[in-house]
Formats: C-alpha cells, structure tokens, sequence
C-alpha cells in the first residue's frame, strides 16, 4: 500500500524546527528533537519500492494526490443540494438526499490507483454515518472495497484507505446515520495516481480534435463539444441533426465518450458513423443513451479505423433536440498494451422455452439455416462460457433479420442468477448475417439475450450466436506456454507446437513432461528453436524422462522453483516420493511473495477416464496445501488430451494439457467436475499474468481458442 504523504505532519515538524531554532537556549535540544522526529517521519511514510519479476510495471514508486475529478452523479438530490456540491471545494454547501442506500459516484474519466477517498460529513460532528465505498472501471459493475461508519466527531476531511485498488468510478453509499435516514455530505475526495496503463484505449488528444455540424443554435456552437467544458454545449432542432469530430488523421478508433446535455433527464436515439475522407460514411452504432448521467457514457465501436466520426441524433424522450455537452474520442495507442478479442467458446445454450424441432443448441451448430425460435415477449436464450470472462461482443444472425427489427436486451451474470442489462438495442432489419453488439468491459460468465417481439409478431426466433472475448497481450502482462507429451522424436507435430508459441510471442515456455522420453538429445532441436527467438524453456518430469532434462532445461535439478513475471511456478518431480514433494511445495509456498502461484506435477491430481488414472495418494497429499496457500492453478501432462478440472467452492483450477504432439488419448467419460475437455487437438496452454487477473486458453495447432478461463484477484 503506497500511502499518501502527511502533509500536516510535514508542515508542524518544519514549524517546530523554526521554533526550537528561536530558542537559542534550547537549540541543540530543539535541533536534537527534529531530527529524531524526521528519521521516523522517514521511517514510517517512505517505503522502498520492490518489483516482482521481470514484467512488473508496479514496482515503482507513486505519489498520492488529489485526483481531478471528471462527472459526478447521484441516486438522487434534494433540488437545493444537488451532487455537483460535493466537488465545488466548499464545505458550507452539500449534497443531501433523503432515503437509506442512496449514494453519490464520482467518475475520474479514466481508470486509476486509488489510495484514499476523503469526505467531509454534514454534521459529522454530530451523528455517525454507516457507508460503503465501492469501485468499478467500466460504471456498470462494482465491487465493494471499504465498508465502515464515520466518527461521529469531526466536520473535517475523514480518509479511507482503499489500499490501492484500480477504477475508474468511485461510488459511497450511505445507509442512513444516527439521527436520520437523509444522506448529507459536504466534500468529496479522491487521492491516489495515473494507473498503469494496460488497455488499448486511450484518450485522443483534444487539440487534434475539431468538431463542425451542418447547422446549430446560436450560441450553442459545434465546438462547444471539444472544450472540456461540460457546461457549454452544441445543440440544434430536429431529428438527424448531426454533429461531426474530425481527429486530424486515421486511428483505431476504440469507443466515443459523450455527455448528453439533461442526459439524466431523458434518453437520446442515435447513430455513429465513421469516414476515412468525410464522404463516404459507414454505421458503426445505433443506440439509446442511458437517461441516467450527466457524466461522460461510453460507447465500445471498437476495430473501427476513421479520421471522422459522426453522431447523428434522431430525437430524445422529451423532444426532437439535438444537444450534447462533450465528445472525447477513445483510439489505441501502439505503444501501449493492448487487449485482443478472439472468438470465445460457448459451452452450452438454454432457453426460457422453445417450439418443437427448433432447440435452443441450433444457434450454436454453424449454419444459418438451423434456429432457435419462441413465441412470446421476453423469451430468451442464454449462453454459458463455463468460466467468467471479459467479453467483448457478441454478434447475432437473426432469422428473417432481412424482413424484420427485433427489440432486444443483453444481460450478464457471473452466476447464472442474478443478471445485469448490458445493452438494449434493436436489429438492423437489413440482413440475415451475423450483427455485431459491443458490450466490451464486460466481465461475464452467462450471456442472456431477451427478445422483446419484432416489428411483424411477437416471435424469437436467432440462427446463430457468436462472440469475443480478450485474448491479453502486451508489455505489462507475462505469457507461458504449457504443454506435455511432445514426443519430437516420433513426429513433427512438436514444430507446430513450438512456431504457435513464437507466433504468441510467450516469455517462457514450461513443459509438463514427457518430452523425447529418454532420448534426451532429441529433444535439444525444441529447445534450440525456441531459444531462436530467446523463449527458455523450463519443466517438469515425467515418469518417462531422465534427469538429464535438468541440464537441458537450465535447471539445478527437476525439483526446482521459479519466479516468472508475477508467478511463483513450483515444479515438482512425480518420481520422488509423495512426502518429499510436501515437503518441498510447502517451503515454497509458505515463503513466496508472488500474488500468483502455479504449481506443475506430471501425473494427474484429477482426470476424467482414459489412459492414466489419477494419482491418488498424492492428490490427498496435495490438496490440503493448495487450499491452505491458495493455490492458483496446477498443471500436468501425462493423458495426451485437454482437460480443465474445477471444484465448486474452491479456488484452485486444474489443467491437464497433454497436447504437445505425441498422440492422443481417448476420454471415456468425464467426471462432474470437469468443464471442458478435448481428445482430438494438439496445441498447448497460454496462461497470461498480470496484476489483477490470470488468463488461460486452449490453443490448437489451427490457431482455434477452444477453452478459456480466467481468475481474477
């Protein structure tokens, strides 16, 4: 936790020194003091930095200070103390609503870290106030970091420490206080520093962005939208009034920020198009705002290249107004990290209901002429990835999508209980092919589509469902590849394996045994071929290899353990006794920093049917320890086939990835606990690291992603 310098601190220690220096007959006394107080002001406030592993962007050292601050929004206000007072630096006015729960959000525009938030309580000298404070990065979903009750004493700034956590939407919500259920605060501050940066999107910078419109109202000109003034706006009558950003040059184009004039009044249509030359436009977006905010909402167009960008508004739910407050574009920066979306694998479809002969599975069978279908307002069909997932869109075929408009809502769940609306939009009415539907920021484990009748009935009725989810790639973030059972000297399946590595540009590649077997010296050509592109390879053995495979691999021996970006990874030697293997993790375990551990073995701790059972005297042994350290994820070759494994209620997540190229084994069945499984692909594991999250996926030697699961911290 990187605390905020106490200033007050700094300040009465200098004015003492000042003080001590005046009183000449107790100078050295006075000098003797200071500087006693200084080494454990130094002591105390200034910690050294450290950084885990060799991608770490962490590590160095931040300052916390008072975050500018870019939209505020409340549950509700009383008219005369509206949530603009408790951003204006005066703690004689307020923002006050009545009822428990209500709540004020502060947006600070982009994502942060955040040290503390500040409030000044309205009358907080004379009643306590019960709160929580919770965060989020995209404003829809957020996650409760601080729950606590003010001191009752005080009408001074109160800190809370948020112990570094990321977002960019700071919400406190106040369940009432001693004396009465209305909710009054007079300030609001947020402290912390710029995070680092691990998304593609970026804001493009205002000076290369002007704004023209083909008509406005006097006074409320076009540029009124770039001059970072949610104040003034551009506003015209009548619907397709339109307004025009101009970036100065092409650029990937991630997503438009607008803040819509009385935007927590009513909703505004409209439709983004872009244009290379400012001639020829194509749609990219056709949807509603919110009716909820003031602040800046954001709008995902992403993989759009454009130097213009226009907003056409047909009509609010008040009038036929055109009016907008601010535009901020959203481009990718080269030398940022950057998010890929790739196809997602959905696992498994349900439905409210279907008719007969049209199930809810077709909309997952690849062809156009199969459907779903369902007669009623509010039918749907859901869809589960079988882990949460950061999902970026989801593209549907609609049947008779060419003839008719379907009014639909997408909503989200990491549960498969309790969903949350992600966008409510309609169909284009114009084609039977897939239609895309951004909804990026979205973490998710279930998908549901509600349809809400079209223009000619009230049928549901889908051919096919797709989407994309985030394949990470980028400089703060580290990525392995696993894989066991390569069998090089029978086959050449392990050079298809190595060149999918390189394509993936991994840091290290870790092997899960069972390499040439004994054949130490036929392996050597693998390890050559990756140190090509300066990929070392670290791994495991299995009950075929010899320890000669330390040598190769660069290891002390085949009992070893190893930092790699922000991962402990414990390589344990399933030839060695069981005890031996305790004891070794345990020591490892119990002494590492690293917030992520992987632990490699070669002979299953799990596994559904097929060539070799599960090694049972060491999963007893085991398991216990991954609960107690929390372990994050443990591998192993040995069936040559995928599998992931995971327990309900606990944390670990097992893989088996077997996949390197030797053959392949059959399933014969799959436990209950087994989420997706594969006996007909070669290809390995990526597992990408980063701060917050550990990603992994099943690649194939077609470059196909046909699992993928992530655990977020």
């Amino acid at each position: 936790m990187i605390k905020c310098i106490n200033e007050v601190l700094r300040t009465n220690l200098l004015k003492f020194a000042s003080f001590n220096a005046w009183r000449s007959n107790q100078l050295k006394l006075g000098v003797s003091l200071v500087t006693f107080l200084v080494l454990i002001f130094s002591s105390t406030l200034v910690q050294p930095s450290h950084v885990y592993g060799q991608s770490d962007s962490f590590g160095s050292s931040n300052t916390c200070s008072k975050l500018p601050v870019n939209g505020i929004t409340a549950s509700g206000a009383d008219p005369l103390q509206p949530p603009s007072h408790a951003i204006d630096q005066n703690v004689n006015t307020r923002w006050s609503n009545l009822g428990l729960g209500s709540w004020i959000q502060i947006d600070l525009g982009q994502e942060n870290v955040i040290c503390d938030v500040g409030i000044n309580w309205h009358r907080g000298n004379e009643r306590v106030n019960t709160f929580v404070i919770s965060i989020s990065k995209d404003g829809k979903t957020f996650t409760n970091v601080y729950s606590g009750k003010s001191d009752g004493t005080s009408l001074t700034e109160q800190k809370y420490d948020l112990q570094s956590k990321v977002g960019r939407f700071i919400r406190v919500m106040v369940d009432g206080n001693t004396q009465s259920n209305w909710i009054s605060i007079s300030e609001v501050k947020i402290y912390g520093y710029k995070a680092a940066l691990s998304e593609t999107c970026v804001k493009s910078q205002v000076p290369q962005a002007t704004a023209a419109a083909p008509s406005s109202q006097i006074g409320f000109p076009s540029s009124n939208v770039v001059d970072n003034n949610l104040n003034t706006i551009w506003s015209n009558y009548g619907v397709g009034s339109s307004i025009q950003i101009d970036l100065g040059s092409s650029k990937n184009i991630c997503s438009l920020d607008i803040a819509w004039y009385k935007g927590n009044e009513r909703q505004n249509n409209f439709v983004v198009s872009t244009s290379q030359d400012g001639k020829s436009y194509k749609t990219v977006l056709s949807t509603t705002s919110s009716g909820k905010s003031l602040a800046y909402e954001k709008y995902n167009i992403a993989d759009t290249n454009a130097r213009y960008i226009r907003i056409t508004v047909n009509g609010n739910t008040q009038n036929n107004y055109a009016s907008i407050a601010e535009i901020k574009a959203q481009v990718s920066s080269s030398g940022q990290s950057q998010d890929q979306c790739v196809d997602g694998h959905i696992q498994n479809a349900k439905t409210s209901a279907s008719q007969t002969g049209f199930p809810g599975t077709n909309v997952l069978d690849d062809n156009l002429d199969t459907r779903w279908s369902n007669n009623g307002v509010g039918s749907w069909i859901q869809l589960d990835l079988g882990n949460s997932n950061k999902v970026c869109d989801i593209s549907i075929a609609w049947y008779k999508g060419n003839e008719r408009q379907n009014n639909f809502v997408i909503s989200t769940s990491d549960d498969g209980i309790k969903f949350s609306n992600v966008l409510s939009s309609k169909s284009s009415g114009s084609t039977l092919n897939l239609e895309k539907y951004d909804i990026a920021d979205t973490n998710a484990r279930y998908i549901r589509i509600t349809v809400n009748g079209n223009t000619l009935n009230t049928y549901a009725s889908i051919t096919e469902v797709s989407l994309n989810t985030v394949s990470i790639s980028g400089s703060s973030n580290y990525y392995i590849g696993a894989a066991g059972d390569w069998g090089s000297a029978r086959n050449d399946n392990w050079e298809r394996t190595v060149d999918l590595m390189k394509n993936h540009k991994i840091n290290l590649a870790l092997g899960l045994g069972d390499y040439s077997y004994d054949s130490v010296e036929e392996f050597e050509p693998v390890i050559n071929e990756l140190k090509e592109t300066k990929i070392p390879m670290k791994g495991a053995r299995g009950d075929h290899d010899s320890n000669s495979y330390a040598e190769l691999f660069g290891q002390p021996s085949m009992v070893f353990a190893f930092d790699a970006g922000l991962a402990r990874i414990i390589l344990l030697d399933s030839e060695k006794s069981v005890s031996s293997n305790v004891e070794f993790l345990e020591k490892e375990l119990k002494a590492t920093k690293q917030p992520w551990k992987i632990v490699v073995t070669t002979t299953p701790l799990y596994t559904s049917p097929s060539d070799h059972r599960a090694d049972k005297d060491q999963t007893t042994a085991l398991q216990p320890l991954l609960d107690k350290y929390g372990v994050d994820l443990v591998m192993w070759g040995d069936n040559h086939n995928y599998e992931r494994i995971k327990f309900p209620n606990k944390h670990t997540v097992f893989i088996q990835s077997g996949t390197g190229g030797e053959s392949h084994y059959e399933f014969e069945g799959q436990i209950k606990e087994s989420i997706y499984q594969n006996d007909k692909d070669f290809g390995f594991t990526k597992i990408v690291i980063s701060p917050n999250s550990l990603m992994g996926q099943f690649i194939t030697h077609s470059g196909k992603i046909l699992d993928n699961f992530s655990i977020i911290k």
